[in-house]
């Protein structure tokens, strides 16, 4: 019996070696595909936006104001019959520089999270405020727990862009209030509207 033993002793060494290189196995290949989601979260890219200039007027949205001598002009429509993704539309914004639309944005009833990291895949994501800000740089690949974001995660923006056009998803879900916010916004905006604004306080 003694020597029984003695002889099991050097295969049962041999199990636990492989044991152990499994493990390690499993751990860097987790390693490596943390690495390369972490890679696609901060390399964001889509297809080309194509917005729809007649669209406020098909769902009939109102006039909701004009600026700086009618080259800034607003349009909204409450519950126009319009979904993302699914979502419900429950208000529109058609934002209008020089009579050109260059952003729209849509208020949504649900979150569409999944849905939009589906269909554009990698993308860029920073907090809304001083807490998420704190851990999603924290967190950094592990935000993601398939394609939602981590519950922890609850007031932030994701964004995808192609060639300057760009589309924006933010999510506010906590104590204070619950908002999904979809939005398309052309090439230039920005800079066009700051030149809007410069122009006219000269």
């Amino acid at each position: 019996m003694f020597n029984f033993q003695i002889m099991l002793r050097p295969g049962i060494f041999l199990i636990v070696l492989l044991m152990a290189c499994n493990e390690q196995k499993k751990q860097n290949d987790q390693t490596r595909i943390e690495h390369e989601r972490h890679n696609e979260i901060n390399d964001a890219q889509i297809d080309k936006i194509t917005v729809e200039p007649e669209l406020h007027e098909t769902v009939g949205a109102d006039l909701f104001g004009e600026f700086y001598n009618n080259r800034v002009s607003f349009f909204t429509k409450d519950h126009p019959g319009l979904d993302v993704e699914g979502a419900n539309v429950e208000r529109v914004v058609f934002y209008y520089l020089d009579e050109e639309l260059f952003q729209t944005k849509y208020q949504l009833n649900t979150d569409i999270t999944p849905k939009l990291i589906r269909s554009h895949g990698k993308f860029k994501i920073r907090g809304l405020n001083l807490r998420n800000d704190y851990f999603i740089k924290r967190l950094k690949s592990r935000i993601l727990y398939g394609n939602e974001i981590v519950s922890l995660i609850n007031y932030y923006q994701l964004r995808w862009e192609a060639n300057g056009d760009e589309i924006i998803y933010q999510v506010r879900r906590d104590t204070v209030s619950t908002n999904y916010t979809y939005i398309e916004r052309l090439r230039g905006y920005k800079e066009i509207l700051k030149s809007i604004k410069t122009s006219e306080s000269d």
